[in-house]
């Protein structure tokens, strides 16, 4: 086990031209008198390579110009598992913006190996191709986030301060892995960013100097996003130093700059930002509810503990901390990965996408593609595992920075779910979730049942945890198909023990609930057709897992027949692909002409006040399932930092 403590390495004071730095400074030196200084270094690169130089231990703390940290940030102590390679990672430890109440790594403490930043190339030394490198280090290091808070950000000492703050953060929040991404693409970027972004745009009227804050934040979007500018420039200070001479200087024309900037960003890029910001009361009430989600633990970290009131007293602080640092420490948890993960993907368009997050997070996942059949492709997933039980992911599914797949189970003969969050109306129950299955049993499971999960085990555990976000609106086919599978399923109220106020919130979220997300409109719709169906008489639920009949629906209501061409050929065959690496996926096939014994009908409609119909062995096998999955948890619409 390698141990980490801060007290084993140098702390590094790093200021530029901060209007605070000195105020800071002395701040530090109250409770860390041995710290070191570099001051007025030009370029990110060269400042940090000044601080190793300086450096006599093999790794060195930073702390920026305008942040002050917590005293008890010395008592930090972080065990890393047996045999991980630090030399490329930093360290960064959870800050708390002053302006806007953020807490992520923006301007927090970093500790750094000192070979690697003495031969690093970023900022202004990077390499010309490697426009990422060139505008932060998060995209050419490998980091590694404590979720601690650990020191507040003091980015507000004048206005051009604080709208360099927020101008910076508009132009890196808005990129998409260092790059400009296309206006349509935007909304494509992570949550936790999208989130960010949107909140500088918004927030910190009730603190000083917090509009200008606001006004550089939506500048930095607008002009990244909707102009030609080089946003390489974001690294250069004094390039931005200029730039803020061209800026309103008086402050009763600077709303209605942030208003006019608020309209160019709605109108060019739709994002749900209101033009007018939230005013000082409205800030104030927004951080006091506001929850920041949790920085994930890295799979390195075996713990992460602080030892309060355990230091030296000779080093306490002379000065009273911020009241708004309030410390969090991470309870001591070790990551157990005892099961293996596997992705099953047929033709989701953001598949390969997301299994490569997958693997970034966790690299011994693996991948099934391209399988026709539910049934099969599950045992295919079973065949290349060798642990008891295996986690199922499914191709759509973006998992939640906080879930690790490190649950033991108790009972090995049990089906587990998780919960999912729908991306376009929030709603939060079983429907995408991660499973974990027995491994044997999922081989040897009876193939001619229809429903999966049943014909692997009768024993299921329904978890409360959010697995991940079901990230089925990919497209205008996937998107509308999803939703019509999913409410042709609760319309039917063939749902033994169903509760049925839930039931029917749910369609009507489905219904109603998501135009202004991705591929919404197309979820309505489908949505609505599937409820139609469900309700209508002698429907066949059988239909709703056959692709080509699915399509056949979508296309008499959309007219579209592109997208499926593009997805599907001609092709009757594919083969088994079990993916251990991202690769080029699979080609996709259109799957083969389901045969459905049309001897089976409802004979007659299912209204909400009929009573259910006697049930054959197939609705037996298929509402048990439905029925633990969906029809005991009541109804969530909660934001994704919940």
């Amino acid at each position: 086990m390698k141990q980490f403590k801060v007290l084993d390495y140098d702390i590094i004071y790093l200021s530029y031209d901060e209007p605070n730095a000195e105020e800071n400074y002395t701040n530090l030196l109250t409770k860390v008198p041995w710290a070191k200084r570099v001051h007025g270094v030009e370029g990110s690169d060269a400042a940090h390579k000044a601080c190793a130089k300086i450096s006599e231990t093999d790794r060195f703390i930073t702390i920026d110009g305008d942040n002050q940290i917590d005293e008890q940030f010395l008592n930090q102590t972080i065990n890393f598992q047996d045999g991980v390679d630090l030399t490329r990672h930093v360290v960064s430890w959870t800050a708390d913006n002053i302006i806007n109440g953020l807490r992520y790594g923006n301007g927090g403490i970093k500790c750094w190996d000192k070979n690697t930043v003495l031969k690093m190339k970023t900022h202004e030394n990077a390499d010309p191709e490697n426009v990422a490198a060139g505008i932060d280090f998060c995209w050419d290091l490998e980091y590694i986030q404590i979720n601690s808070l650990m020191s507040t950000v003091y980015n507000n000492a004048n206005p051009q301060q604080a709208w360099r703050a927020g101008f910076r953060e508009g132009v890196k929040m808005s990129l998409i892995e260092g790059m400009k991404p296309a206006k349509d693409e935007l909304i494509g970027n992570h949550w936790k960013n999208l989130e960010r972004l949107y909140i500088w745009c918004m927030t910190g009227a009730d603190v000083e100097n917090g509009l200008w804050a606001i006004y550089g934040a939506r500048e930095g979007l607008y002009k990244t996003m909707c102009t030609d500018w080089d946003y390489v420039n974001v690294r250069d200070f004094e390039y931005l130093n200029k730039l803020w001479k061209d800026k309103v200087q008086d402050e009763s024309d600077l709303l209605e700059a942030i208003k006019d900037y608020g309209e160019r960003l709605k109108e060019q890029l739709d994002i749900p930002i209101a033009i007018t910001p939230l005013d000082a009361q409205q800030s104030k009430f927004f951080k006091s509810t506001y929850r920041n989600p949790p920085r994930p633990e890295h799979p390195y970290i075996r713990t992460s503990t602080t030892q309060f009131n355990t230091f030296s007293s000779q080093f306490k602080s002379l000065n009273t901390f911020s009241s708004q640092v309030k410390p969090t420490v991470a309870e001591p948890k070790q990551l157990k990965l005892e099961y293996d993960i596997v992705m099953i993907s047929y033709d989701e368009v953001n598949a390969d996408e997301n299994f490569d997050k997958l693997k970034t997070r966790f690299p011994k996942a693996q991948r099934i593609h391209g399988v026709r059949g539910i049934h099969q492709a599950h045992i295919a997933a079973a065949n290349i595992c060798s642990t008891e039980m295996f986690w199922i992911v499914d191709g759509d599914a973006v998992i939640a920075d906080d879930f690790n797949f490190d649950y033991v189970v108790e009972d090995n003969k049990a089906v587990h779910v998780w919960r999912s969050q729908n991306p376009i109306n929030d709603l939060v129950y079983g429907y995408g979730g991660v499973k974990l299955f027995p491994t044997q049993m999922t081989r040897d499971m009876d193939t001619s049942r229809p429903d999966m999960t049943t014909s692997i085990s009768d024993r299921f555990k329904k978890m409360e945890k959010i697995s991940c976000v079901t990230g089925f609106n990919s497209s205008e086919f996937s998107a509308w198909r999803s939703a019509f599978r999913e409410c042709a399923k609760l319309s039917s109220k063939i749902i033994d023990r169903q509760k049925e106020d839930e039931t029917n919130e749910r369609l009507r979220i489905w219904t109603t609930v998501g135009k202004d997300r991705p591929f919404g409109e197309f979820a309505i719709k489908g949505a609505i057709a599937g409820r139609e169906y469900g309700l209508s008489d002698g429907a066949d639920l059988r239909l709703i897992n056959d692709f080509n009949w699915l399509y056949e629906q979508f296309t008499e209501i959309t007219d579209t027949t592109e997208e499926w061409q593009k997805l599907h050929n001609d092709d009757d065959t594919t083969e088994v692909t079990p993916v251990t690496e991202v690769s080029q996926p699979v080609e996709i096939v259109k799957p083969k002409e389901v045969q459905i014994d049309s001897s089976w009908k409802q004979t007659v409609p299912f209204k909400q006040d009929d009573p259910l119909p006697p049930r054959d062995n197939f609705i037996v096998d298929l509402l048990d399932r439905f029925e633990i999955l969906y029809g005991c948890l009541l109804y969530t619409s909660p934001s994704p930092r919940d």
